[in-house]
């Protein structure tokens, strides 16, 4: 089953779900060819220790009770070096609107 990263206004991976900061952080990891951040965002914490794991893609990523992204990756658990990373749902919004209607 995969995993959900559920993510509080108060979570410290909350600082890096997104955000110029962590997006530095996944192009450093992955190179900009891999992350593009108007389609991905980055998980994690800088510290390590909060992130997406194996088995995990698929899964919901969730801010505030809202669906963000979808996990699609990442390095090894939990890894400060190589964060998750997830599906931005925005980004996809009008795709999968357009071929709901039909």
């Amino acid at each position: 089953m995969a995993g959900v990263l559920a993510l509080s206004s108060t979570s410290p991976a909350a600082a890096v779900v997104g955000g110029d900061r962590a997006d530095k952080q996944c192009v450093t990891a992955y190179g900009s060819r891999r992350y593009d951040k108007r389609y991905t965002m980055c998980l994690g914490y800088p510290a390590g220790g909060v992130s997406a794991c194996q088995g995990d893609s698929g899964g919901p990523v969730v801010v505030k009770g809202r669906l963000v992204g979808v996990i699609s990756g990442g390095g090894s658990c939990r890894s400060r070096l190589y964060p998750g990373v997830a599906v931005k749902v925005a980004a996809y919004y009008p795709l999968l609107k357009n071929l709901t209607a039909r």
